[in-house]
């Protein structure tokens, strides 16, 4: 995969993959830490995924009722 960022200025993200028993796959989401998320700021290297920010980066429940 290529890397989607500089490590110069680099900060940790919270990534959500989940797979059921029966094989059912949710679509990954990637949470950044933030107030704002600026979708020309990535250039979707990924194929198919979710963001979302929060105020630290990390899944809460509002993101999680989305």
């Amino acid at each position: 995969m290529p890397p989607l960022a500089s490590s110069e200025h680099a900060e940790n993200i919270t990534a959500l993959k989940c797979i059921t028993a029966n094989g059912w796959i949710i679509t990954l989401l990637f949470i950044f830490k933030g107030k704002k998320f600026m979708e020309a700021w990535y250039d979707k290297a990924i194929p198919n995924y979710y963001t979302a920010v929060t105020d630290k980066g990390y899944i809460n429940e509002e993101i999680t009722l989305k």
